[in-house]
Protein backbone atom coordinates (compact mmCIF):
# COMPACT_ATOMS: atom_id res chain seq x y z
CA UNK A 1 0.00 0.00 0.00
CA UNK A 2 1.37 3.38 -0.81
CA UNK A 3 -0.21 6.96 0.51
CA UNK A 4 1.12 10.61 -0.60
CA UNK A 5 0.10 13.71 0.19
CA UNK A 6 1.59 17.03 -1.19
CA UNK A 7 1.52 20.42 1.14
CA UNK A 8 4.45 22.35 2.31
CA UNK A 9 7.05 19.92 1.53
CA UNK A 10 6.97 17.37 -0.94
CA UNK A 11 6.36 13.67 1.33
CA UNK A 12 6.24 10.38 0.32
CA UNK A 13 5.71 6.92 1.79
CA UNK A 14 5.58 3.55 0.85
CA UNK A 15 4.47 0.25 3.00
CA UNK A 16 4.36 -2.98 2.31
CA UNK A 17 3.45 -6.07 4.76
CA UNK A 18 2.39 -9.58 4.64
CA UNK A 19 0.22 -11.73 5.97
CA UNK A 20 1.42 -13.72 9.37
CA UNK A 21 -0.14 -15.99 12.17
CA UNK A 22 -0.91 -12.75 14.68
CA UNK A 23 -4.69 -14.14 15.79
CA UNK A 24 -6.67 -10.55 16.19
CA UNK A 25 -6.90 -7.92 13.31
CA UNK A 26 -6.34 -4.31 14.86
CA UNK A 27 -5.34 -0.88 13.49
CA UNK A 28 -1.41 -0.76 13.80
CA UNK A 29 -0.12 2.71 13.93
CA UNK A 30 3.82 3.35 13.42
CA UNK A 31 5.29 6.48 14.03
CA UNK A 32 8.58 6.73 11.81
CA UNK A 33 10.67 9.55 12.27
CA UNK A 34 11.38 11.64 9.12
CA UNK A 35 14.53 12.11 7.66
CA UNK A 36 15.84 14.66 5.68
CA UNK A 37 17.86 14.88 2.87
CA UNK A 38 19.36 18.45 0.99
CA UNK A 39 20.17 18.49 -1.80
CA UNK A 40 22.13 21.88 -3.92
CA UNK A 41 21.46 22.37 -7.13
CA UNK A 42 23.39 25.11 -9.31
CA UNK A 43 21.60 28.61 -9.53
CA UNK A 44 18.97 27.13 -7.08
CA UNK A 45 18.09 27.56 -3.24
CA UNK A 46 18.82 24.93 -1.09
CA UNK A 47 15.64 22.77 -0.76
CA UNK A 48 14.49 20.23 1.62
CA UNK A 49 12.55 17.02 0.32
CA UNK A 50 11.65 14.97 3.53
CA UNK A 51 11.92 10.72 2.64
CA UNK A 52 9.99 8.46 4.49
CA UNK A 53 11.89 5.51 4.21
CA UNK A 54 10.20 1.78 3.17
CA UNK A 55 8.92 -0.22 5.93
CA UNK A 56 7.66 -3.57 6.02
CA UNK A 57 4.86 -5.35 8.34
CA UNK A 58 4.96 -8.94 9.69
CA UNK A 59 3.03 -11.58 10.97
CA UNK A 60 -0.51 -9.37 10.14
CA UNK A 61 -4.03 -11.81 10.45
CA UNK A 62 -6.90 -11.56 8.13
CA UNK A 63 -8.96 -8.45 8.24
CA UNK A 64 -9.05 -4.64 7.44
CA UNK A 65 -5.86 -2.58 7.94
CA UNK A 66 -4.66 1.17 7.52
CA UNK A 67 -1.24 3.16 7.81
CA UNK A 68 -1.27 6.34 9.68
CA UNK A 69 1.74 8.68 10.02
CA UNK A 70 2.15 10.92 12.06
CA UNK A 71 4.98 13.81 11.56
CA UNK A 72 7.82 14.00 13.86
CA UNK A 73 9.52 17.52 13.08
CA UNK A 74 10.37 20.87 14.84
CA UNK A 75 8.37 22.44 12.17
CA UNK A 76 5.13 21.07 14.00
CA UNK A 77 2.99 22.80 15.79
CA UNK A 78 3.05 22.63 19.45
CA UNK A 79 0.51 19.63 19.31
CA UNK A 80 1.95 18.09 16.80
CA UNK A 81 1.71 17.45 13.01
CA UNK A 82 -1.56 16.56 11.75
CA UNK A 83 -1.23 12.79 11.36
CA UNK A 84 -2.85 11.15 7.64
CA UNK A 85 -4.13 8.21 6.92
CA UNK A 86 -4.19 5.85 4.21
CA UNK A 87 -7.05 4.11 3.14
CA UNK A 88 -8.40 0.74 4.56
CA UNK A 89 -6.70 -2.81 2.95
CA UNK A 90 -9.03 -5.62 3.61
CA UNK A 91 -5.98 -8.58 4.18
CA UNK A 92 -7.30 -12.54 3.50
CA UNK A 93 -5.19 -15.39 4.49
CA UNK A 94 -3.33 -16.93 1.39
CA UNK A 95 -4.89 -19.70 -0.68
CA UNK A 96 -3.27 -23.25 0.17
CA UNK A 97 -2.69 -24.52 -3.23
CA UNK A 98 -2.46 -28.27 -3.10
CA UNK A 99 -0.90 -30.87 -5.95
CA UNK A 100 -4.16 -32.79 -7.00
CA UNK A 101 -3.60 -36.66 -6.35
CA UNK A 102 -2.76 -38.95 -9.50
CA UNK A 103 -5.73 -39.96 -11.31
CA UNK A 104 -6.20 -44.02 -10.47
CA UNK A 105 -4.64 -46.41 -12.69
CA UNK A 106 -7.53 -48.00 -15.02
CA UNK A 107 -5.25 -51.27 -15.22
CA UNK A 108 -6.84 -53.32 -11.76
CA UNK A 109 -10.50 -52.02 -12.97
CA UNK A 110 -10.07 -53.13 -16.41
CA UNK A 111 -8.90 -56.35 -14.86
CA UNK A 112 -11.11 -56.79 -12.50
CA UNK A 113 -14.24 -56.36 -14.41
CA UNK A 114 -12.63 -58.65 -16.81
CA UNK A 115 -12.70 -61.20 -14.17
CA UNK A 116 -16.16 -61.09 -12.90
CA UNK A 117 -17.62 -60.99 -16.53
CA UNK A 118 -15.21 -64.02 -17.03
CA UNK A 119 -16.64 -66.02 -13.74
CA UNK A 120 -20.32 -64.78 -14.26
CA UNK A 121 -20.24 -66.77 -17.60
CA UNK A 122 -18.80 -69.49 -16.14
CA UNK A 123 -21.71 -69.32 -13.29
CA UNK A 124 -24.50 -69.26 -16.12
CA UNK A 125 -23.26 -71.77 -17.93
CA UNK A 126 -23.33 -74.19 -15.57
CA UNK A 127 -26.83 -72.89 -14.39
CA UNK A 128 -27.97 -73.58 -18.50
CA UNK A 129 -26.60 -77.09 -18.39
CA UNK A 130 -27.86 -78.41 -15.61
CA UNK A 131 -31.31 -77.16 -15.67
CA UNK A 132 -31.37 -78.23 -19.30
CA UNK A 133 -29.26 -81.34 -20.23
CA UNK A 134 -30.56 -81.10 -23.95
CA UNK A 135 -29.69 -77.83 -25.92
CA UNK A 136 -30.51 -77.82 -29.15
CA UNK A 137 -30.47 -81.65 -29.82
CA UNK A 138 -26.89 -82.16 -28.05
CA UNK A 139 -27.34 -84.21 -25.27
CA UNK A 140 -25.12 -83.29 -22.45
CA UNK A 141 -23.65 -86.18 -20.09
CA UNK A 142 -21.96 -86.12 -17.00
CA UNK A 143 -19.75 -89.14 -16.04
CA UNK A 144 -17.34 -89.25 -12.86
CA UNK A 145 -13.19 -89.26 -13.50
CA UNK A 146 -11.72 -91.90 -11.32
CA UNK A 147 -7.73 -90.63 -10.76
CA UNK A 148 -5.21 -92.50 -10.69
CA UNK A 149 -3.75 -93.33 -7.33
CA UNK A 150 -0.08 -94.87 -8.27
CA UNK A 151 1.22 -97.56 -6.03
CA UNK A 152 4.44 -95.33 -4.66
CA UNK A 153 8.03 -96.50 -4.15
CA UNK A 154 8.75 -100.56 -4.73
CA UNK A 155 8.05 -102.31 -1.67
CA UNK A 156 10.54 -104.35 0.25
CA UNK A 157 9.04 -107.46 0.77
CA UNK A 158 10.89 -110.88 2.63
CA UNK A 159 9.27 -114.15 0.44
CA UNK A 160 9.43 -116.95 2.81
CA UNK A 161 8.77 -120.34 1.75
CA UNK A 162 10.08 -123.82 1.95
CA UNK A 163 10.92 -126.52 -0.91
CA UNK A 164 10.88 -129.23 1.80
CA UNK A 165 8.92 -132.34 0.62
CA UNK A 166 8.62 -134.99 -2.09
CA UNK A 167 7.57 -132.36 -4.77
CA UNK A 168 9.70 -129.51 -3.56
CA UNK A 169 12.23 -129.13 -7.04
CA UNK A 170 8.60 -128.73 -8.79
CA UNK A 171 7.50 -125.91 -6.80
CA UNK A 172 10.48 -123.80 -7.44
CA UNK A 173 9.41 -122.51 -11.10
CA UNK A 174 6.46 -121.71 -9.09
CA UNK A 175 7.99 -119.16 -6.71
CA UNK A 176 10.27 -117.90 -9.81
CA UNK A 177 7.20 -116.84 -11.87
CA UNK A 178 5.61 -115.55 -8.59
CA UNK A 179 8.94 -113.39 -8.01
CA UNK A 180 8.60 -111.77 -11.36
CA UNK A 181 4.65 -110.64 -11.04
CA UNK A 182 5.97 -108.97 -7.44
CA UNK A 183 8.86 -107.20 -8.76
CA UNK A 184 6.39 -106.37 -12.37
CA UNK A 185 2.87 -105.73 -11.08
CA UNK A 186 2.76 -105.34 -7.52
CA UNK A 187 5.86 -102.95 -7.42
CA UNK A 188 8.17 -105.00 -4.64
CA UNK A 189 11.85 -105.64 -3.91
CA UNK A 190 11.98 -109.34 -2.94
CA UNK A 191 14.22 -110.38 -0.82
CA UNK A 192 14.61 -114.76 -0.95
CA UNK A 193 17.25 -116.31 1.17
CA UNK A 194 17.02 -119.30 -0.89
CA UNK A 195 18.36 -117.28 -4.11
CA UNK A 196 20.96 -114.99 -2.60
CA UNK A 197 21.39 -113.31 -5.83
CA UNK A 198 18.29 -111.21 -4.85
CA UNK A 199 19.60 -110.05 -1.66
CA UNK A 200 21.87 -106.46 -1.75
CA UNK A 201 25.14 -106.65 -1.31
CA UNK A 202 24.79 -105.64 2.60
CA UNK A 203 21.91 -107.88 3.42
CA UNK A 204 23.91 -110.69 1.60
CA UNK A 205 27.00 -110.24 4.00
CA UNK A 206 24.70 -110.02 6.93
CA UNK A 207 23.08 -113.47 5.74
CA UNK A 208 26.38 -114.93 5.68
CA UNK A 209 27.93 -114.08 8.96
CA UNK A 210 24.38 -114.54 11.13
CA UNK A 211 21.31 -115.86 9.52
CA UNK A 212 19.14 -115.69 12.39
CA UNK A 213 20.31 -111.93 13.12
CA UNK A 214 19.33 -111.19 9.89
CA UNK A 215 15.91 -112.48 10.56
CA UNK A 216 15.40 -110.63 13.71
CA UNK A 217 16.95 -107.49 11.52
CA UNK A 218 14.26 -107.82 9.21
CA UNK A 219 11.56 -108.33 11.80
CA UNK A 220 12.30 -105.48 13.68
CA UNK A 221 12.10 -102.96 10.49
CA UNK A 222 8.48 -102.29 10.66
CA UNK A 223 8.70 -101.16 6.83
CA UNK A 224 9.43 -104.80 5.64
CA UNK A 225 6.48 -107.20 4.51
CA UNK A 226 6.67 -110.85 5.34
CA UNK A 227 4.91 -113.13 2.87
CA UNK A 228 4.48 -116.98 3.43
CA UNK A 229 3.84 -118.86 0.92
CA UNK A 230 1.77 -122.21 2.30
CA UNK A 231 2.61 -125.39 0.46
CA UNK A 232 3.08 -128.73 1.78
CA UNK A 233 6.73 -128.36 2.69
CA UNK A 234 5.96 -125.14 4.78
CA UNK A 235 3.52 -127.16 6.55
CA UNK A 236 6.01 -130.15 7.21
CA UNK A 237 8.53 -127.45 8.53
CA UNK A 238 5.60 -126.16 10.75
CA UNK A 239 4.46 -129.50 12.02
CA UNK A 240 8.38 -130.59 12.76
CA UNK A 241 8.81 -127.37 14.92
CA UNK A 242 5.53 -128.30 16.81
CA UNK A 243 7.03 -131.83 18.04
CA UNK A 244 8.90 -132.03 21.28
CA UNK A 245 12.52 -131.71 20.66
CA UNK A 246 12.75 -135.90 21.47
CA UNK A 247 10.71 -136.68 18.53
CA UNK A 248 12.33 -134.48 15.95
CA UNK A 249 13.08 -137.09 13.14
CA UNK A 250 13.42 -135.61 9.91
CA UNK A 251 12.37 -137.31 7.04
CA UNK A 252 14.70 -137.26 4.28
CA UNK A 253 13.86 -136.14 0.77
CA UNK A 254 16.59 -136.59 -1.68
CA UNK A 255 18.11 -133.59 -3.01
CA UNK A 256 17.26 -131.61 -0.11
CA UNK A 257 20.00 -130.12 1.56
CA UNK A 258 19.60 -126.04 1.88
CA UNK A 259 20.69 -125.20 4.99
CA UNK A 260 18.91 -121.80 5.10
CA UNK A 261 16.16 -123.88 4.40
CA UNK A 262 16.39 -126.25 7.36
CA UNK A 263 17.39 -123.37 9.86
CA UNK A 264 15.75 -119.86 8.54
CA UNK A 265 11.81 -121.05 8.22
CA UNK A 266 11.30 -122.60 11.25
CA UNK A 267 13.05 -120.15 12.90
CA UNK A 268 10.76 -117.33 11.42
CA UNK A 269 7.80 -119.77 12.02
CA UNK A 270 9.26 -119.79 16.13
CA UNK A 271 9.60 -115.90 16.25
CA UNK A 272 6.11 -115.28 14.70
CA UNK A 273 4.44 -117.19 16.89
CA UNK A 274 6.69 -116.13 20.16
CA UNK A 275 5.22 -112.82 19.03
CA UNK A 276 1.38 -112.81 18.97
CA UNK A 277 1.29 -108.94 17.97
CA UNK A 278 3.49 -109.77 15.06
CA UNK A 279 2.12 -112.86 13.98
CA UNK A 280 -1.64 -110.82 13.60
CA UNK A 281 -0.08 -107.85 12.13
CA UNK A 282 -2.18 -107.85 8.68
CA UNK A 283 -0.15 -104.68 7.55
CA UNK A 284 3.17 -107.09 7.71
CA UNK A 285 2.07 -110.10 7.47
CA UNK A 286 0.65 -111.43 4.23
CA UNK A 287 0.09 -115.32 4.04
CA UNK A 288 -0.53 -116.81 0.42
CA UNK A 289 -1.02 -120.20 -1.23
CA UNK A 290 -1.14 -121.51 -4.65
CA UNK A 291 -4.79 -122.59 -4.76
CA UNK A 292 -4.37 -124.81 -8.07
CA UNK A 293 -1.54 -127.14 -6.00
CA UNK A 294 -2.39 -126.64 -2.77
CA UNK A 295 -5.16 -126.71 -1.07
CA UNK A 296 -6.27 -125.42 2.64
CA UNK A 297 -4.75 -127.50 4.47
CA UNK A 298 -1.45 -126.57 3.19
CA UNK A 299 -1.71 -123.30 5.15
CA UNK A 300 -0.03 -122.45 8.21
CA UNK A 301 -1.48 -122.09 11.58
CA UNK A 302 -1.59 -119.18 14.28
CA UNK A 303 -0.61 -116.74 11.74
CA UNK A 304 -2.97 -113.80 10.49
CA UNK A 305 -5.66 -116.50 10.77
CA UNK A 306 -8.44 -114.50 9.17
CA UNK A 307 -6.97 -113.35 5.97
CA UNK A 308 -5.86 -115.69 2.90
CA UNK A 309 -4.65 -114.80 -0.18
CA UNK A 310 -5.26 -117.68 -2.72
CA UNK A 311 -2.82 -117.10 -5.96
CA UNK A 312 -3.21 -116.00 -9.14
CA UNK A 313 -7.25 -114.66 -7.86
CA UNK A 314 -6.39 -112.58 -5.58
CA UNK A 315 -2.86 -110.68 -6.60
CA UNK A 316 -4.44 -107.31 -7.00
CA UNK A 317 -6.09 -107.44 -3.60
CA UNK A 318 -2.66 -108.74 -2.51
CA UNK A 319 -0.79 -106.01 -4.07
CA UNK A 320 -3.03 -103.31 -2.85
CA UNK A 321 -2.77 -104.17 0.48
CA UNK A 322 1.18 -104.81 0.31
CA UNK A 323 1.19 -100.82 -0.58
CA UNK A 324 -1.58 -100.13 2.15
CA UNK A 325 -4.14 -99.05 -0.60
CA UNK A 326 -7.92 -99.42 -0.59
CA UNK A 327 -9.77 -100.68 -3.47
CA UNK A 328 -10.43 -96.97 -4.46
CA UNK A 329 -6.61 -97.51 -5.80
CA UNK A 330 -7.33 -98.10 -9.38
CA UNK A 331 -5.04 -100.38 -11.05
CA UNK A 332 -5.79 -103.07 -13.48
CA UNK A 333 -5.85 -106.77 -12.80
CA UNK A 334 -2.47 -108.36 -14.13
CA UNK A 335 -2.64 -109.41 -17.67
CA UNK A 336 -2.58 -112.63 -19.31
CA UNK A 337 0.95 -111.89 -20.29
CA UNK A 338 2.09 -111.53 -16.43
CA UNK A 339 0.24 -114.58 -15.58
CA UNK A 340 1.44 -116.90 -18.17
CA UNK A 341 4.71 -117.94 -16.85
CA UNK A 342 2.92 -118.59 -13.36
CA UNK A 343 0.33 -120.65 -15.15
CA UNK A 344 2.43 -122.61 -17.01
CA UNK A 345 4.71 -123.32 -13.62
CA UNK A 346 1.21 -124.39 -11.74
CA UNK A 347 0.18 -126.83 -14.83
CA UNK A 348 3.58 -128.53 -14.78
CA UNK A 349 3.09 -129.15 -11.14
CA UNK A 350 2.23 -133.02 -10.17
CA UNK A 351 -0.48 -131.78 -7.57
CA UNK A 352 -2.14 -129.52 -10.09
CA UNK A 353 -5.77 -129.92 -9.47
CA UNK A 354 -6.98 -129.88 -12.76
CA UNK A 355 -4.91 -132.96 -13.97
CA UNK A 356 -5.14 -134.77 -10.65
CA UNK A 357 -9.11 -134.14 -9.57
CA UNK A 358 -7.87 -133.28 -6.23
CA UNK A 359 -4.35 -132.28 -4.35
CA UNK A 360 -2.40 -134.92 -2.97
CA UNK A 361 -1.05 -132.15 0.02
CA UNK A 362 -4.14 -133.78 2.30
CA UNK A 363 -2.92 -137.66 1.61
CA UNK A 364 0.87 -136.60 2.58
CA UNK A 365 0.08 -134.63 5.99
CA UNK A 366 -2.72 -136.37 7.49
CA UNK A 367 -1.35 -140.25 7.84
CA UNK A 368 -0.27 -141.30 10.92
CA UNK A 369 3.43 -141.51 12.73
CA UNK A 370 4.28 -145.09 11.85
CA UNK A 371 4.79 -147.20 14.96
CA UNK A 372 9.09 -147.77 13.98
CA UNK A 373 9.94 -144.55 14.34
CA UNK A 374 9.62 -142.90 11.01
CA UNK A 375 8.28 -139.71 11.09
CA UNK A 376 4.91 -138.38 8.97
CA UNK A 377 2.93 -135.69 10.26
CA UNK A 378 -0.95 -135.53 11.16
CA UNK A 379 -2.21 -132.38 9.57
CA UNK A 380 -4.45 -130.24 12.49
CA UNK A 381 -7.15 -128.89 10.35
CA UNK A 382 -7.06 -124.93 9.97
CA UNK A 383 -10.45 -123.22 11.05
CA UNK A 384 -9.33 -120.04 9.17
CA UNK A 385 -11.37 -119.47 5.96
CA UNK A 386 -9.57 -117.90 2.78
CA UNK A 387 -9.40 -114.11 1.73
CA UNK A 388 -12.54 -113.37 -0.61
Amino acid sequence: MSSGQKNLYTTSLTMSWRSGTVSHSVLTVWVIPLVRQSQSFPGTRNSYSPVWPGYVFYNLSSGWYCARVTPRDDRCDFDGCQPRSSHTKLLTDPKETSVPPPAPSMVPVVVGSAVAVVLAGIVLACCVLKRCPVIGGLSVAYSKVNQMVKLGEPQVALLAWSPYGPHGAEFVPIISAFKKILKSYSRCQVYDYLDLLSLPGEHLQHLLVSPTSWIDALLADTTVKIILVGNEGSKLRQAEGMLPAMDHKHTHFPGQSNPHDSMLFPYLLRRLQDSPHLAGDYSRIFHVRFSDVSDATAELDGIVSWTRYRLPEHLRKLTLSLHGRTEECNIDDPSSEMLQDLNNALAAHPQNRIQNGSSVTKSLLNSDQTSNGTTNYRHVQSATTDFT
